[in-house]
């Protein structure tokens, strides 16, 4: 059983506790991420327009 992950990008490096609440979040989210893949849909949106202009999709995006 894994018990402690660390999470490395680029310098910054985190490490925590697994949890069944973390694995759990982490499937459900494998999960969505798989079917908007697999989607011929575009996500849904939620803009923030911090990162709008770091968005792969603003030029598609109506709100931007």
């Amino acid at each position: 059983h894994v018990r402690r992950a660390e999470l490395v990008v680029g310098e910054r490096k985190l490490e925590i506790q697994v949890t069944g609440e973390i694995l759990e979040e982490g499937g459900k989210l494998l999960e969505k991420a798989t079917r908007l893949s697999a989607s011929d849909k575009p996500p849904p949106t939620r803009p923030e327009p911090s990162k709008c202009k770091w968005c792969w999709y603003s030029r598609f995006c109506p709100h931007s």
